[in-house]
């Protein structure tokens, strides 16, 4: 072999290498895109821990939808427990948008305060890749919440 072709197998090797990099850096990346339906999976794991079997009514704003949650993720969630769960994803248009939240026992949302709700878990989303310090730093993106007094032994989240 000459000189030029160990140089350019160095080379394929060498960008294999990057190439690999790169690809494992956009999955870890990815894996963060898809809070709502991390937030489906933290509810669920929660109410696991509550020994109350009342129904759930789960309230699931617009970007908790857009990011993640799923019909498999509600029918796993469903079949993951004893209880009835009910769903409802609303406020696409201005007349499905919901008044009142006095229906749902929890929430699925963007937004970081709802009256008569506590925060029981923050899912961290929209993640952004620093090159400098190869970090991934991601903000609150989507809020786990459940009525006041629907079970009081619940930790609430800050």
């Amino acid at each position: 072999p000459s000189k030029l072709s160990r140089l350019m197998y160095l080379e394929g090797i060498c960008f294999l290498l990057l190439s690999s990099v790169g690809a494992f850096s956009f999955v870890m990346v990815s894996s963060y895109n898809y809070p709502g339906g991390d937030a489906l999976s933290v509810l669920s794991s929660h109410l696991e821990t509550i020994p109350n079997t009342n129904p759930v009514r789960v309230y699931i704003d617009v970007a908790t939808a857009m990011s993640g949650v799923s019909l498999f993720g509600q029918r796993a969630a469903q079949e993951s427990s004893e209880r009835h769960w009910t769903f409802e994803k609303a406020g696409y248009e201005q007349e499905n948008e919901v008044a009142d939240f006095a229906n749902f026992t929890h929430l699925l949302t963007e937004e970081r305060e709802v009256t008569g709700f506590k925060r029981i878990a923050i899912v961290k989303g929209h993640p952004k890749l620093n090159v400098k310090t190869l970090d991934i730093a991601t903000k609150d993106a989507i809020y786990v919440m459940q009525r006041v007094n629907w079970y009081k032994k619940t930790r609430v989240y800050n």
